[in-house]
């Protein structure tokens, strides 16, 4: 009897849960929010990384110097970040990226690129953001 009780209240409890989803579902509808399952969400970049992704669709080659120019120009001497940070941003990136079969290439001497079907992919992901 007391097992019986405990599936009445898991039952309950399950449809009390759905019943809420499905509220907020609907909520989320009226004030035109966007469900937290897109795909930069999933991919959980950090502002830092948006920004390379963003340089890496306008650029033919992102380089070293237009990266810090760009994303740190701004910035006081003494305030700028080690040099190494652009194969840091980019090491998290590949991995992010892989599972969209985004890579991003490496010419040595150089900088970093995408190809151009990757730049289309990247750009559409970019474009539908919440």
């Amino acid at each position: 009897m007391a097992s019986l009780a405990a599936n009445v209240r898991q039952a309950t409890s399950a449809t009390e849960l759905q019943a809420l989803r499905d509220r907020i579902v609907e909520l989320e509808e009226l004030i035109g929010a966007k469900p937290p399952t897109r795909p930069l969400r999933a991919l959980h970049l950090r502002p830092a990384e948006e920004i390379v992704c963003q340089l890496l669709v306008k650029q033919p080659i992102l380089t070293h110097e237009f990266y810090m120019i760009s994303a740190h120009g701004a910035r006081p001497e003494c305030d700028q970040p080690e040099t190494r940070i652009l194969e840091q941003y980019i090491c998290f990136l590949r991995k992010k990226l892989k599972p969209f079969d985004i890579a991003i290439k490496t010419k040595w001497g150089a900088g970093f690129y995408l190809s151009a079907e990757n730049k289309a992919k990247l750009a559409a992901l970019l474009a539908d953001r919440v």
